[in-house]
């Protein structure tokens, strides 16, 4: 049987739809990840302190680092000024005690500003169809 000419027109359309939806064709994972993942170190490690560490020790820790790699101390080491940024981008959290204990609670993402977890919603179920 043939088929009229609107429906052999169609047809190749038509190929790419399974019970009525179109199929997606994807692609493998590693297409959208970078060569280089860009995970940071775990803050408590870059300062050499354990997670229990209290203030003090977190802060005499940083210093020492920030010391030992100061870019200004350490003109030779190509690496020093790498270090020095996170060590203090280390103390800078775990340093104040409302974005050490996000940092606790959710890692990284807890106090990256560019993770946008925002502040969530509180308002009732109600004030979203006001």
């Amino acid at each position: 049987m043939m088929l009229p000419a609107a429906a052999r027109r169609a047809a190749p359309r038509l190929m790419g739809l399974k019970h009525g939806l179109p199929t997606m064709h994807l692609l493998p994972a590693m297409h959208f990840h970078s060569s280089t993942p860009m995970r940071k170190r775990d803050f408590y490690e870059v300062l050499g302190v354990a997670s229990g560490a209290s203030k003090n020790e977190i802060k005499k820790k940083y210093y020492e680092l920030a010391k030992k790699f100061h870019p200004d101390t350490n003109k030779d080491d190509p690496n020093a000024a790498k270090k020095f940024a996170e060590a203090t981008e280390a103390w800078e959290v775990l340093g104040d005690d409302d974005k050490r204990q996000k940092y606790d609670t959710f890692g990284h993402a807890g106090v990256d500003p560019n993770a946008g977890g925002g502040d969530g919603f509180h308002g009732g179920f109600e004030d979203i169809f006001a």
